[in-house]
């Protein structure tokens, strides 16, 4: 994550992405699956995230499929 967020501020000191600022939002899921798909399903359906970043742990990401799909967020990482 450190290199990522080392490549996120250069983005953001250019003035971001269409004039958008790259924000980093991290949830604990105590890796969870079940508590993944919770934490992603209030990021998605609450704070309106444009798209998931490296989640961790292949049931993780088996699980997020389905709500990814419904909405239309990519999953990056």
């Amino acid at each position: 994550m450190q290199g990522a967020e080392l490549y996120f501020n250069h983005i953001n000191a250019q003035g971001g992405i269409a004039g958008r600022k790259i924000e980093v939002v991290t949830l604990d899921d105590k890796f969870d699956p079940k508590l993944t798909v919770e934490n992603a399903r209030k990021l998605v359906e609450e704070k309106q995230v444009t798209a998931l970043f490296m989640p961790r742990g292949t049931p993780h990401t088996q699980d997020l499929i389905p709500l990814l799909d419904k909405y239309g967020v990519p999953l990056v990482g």
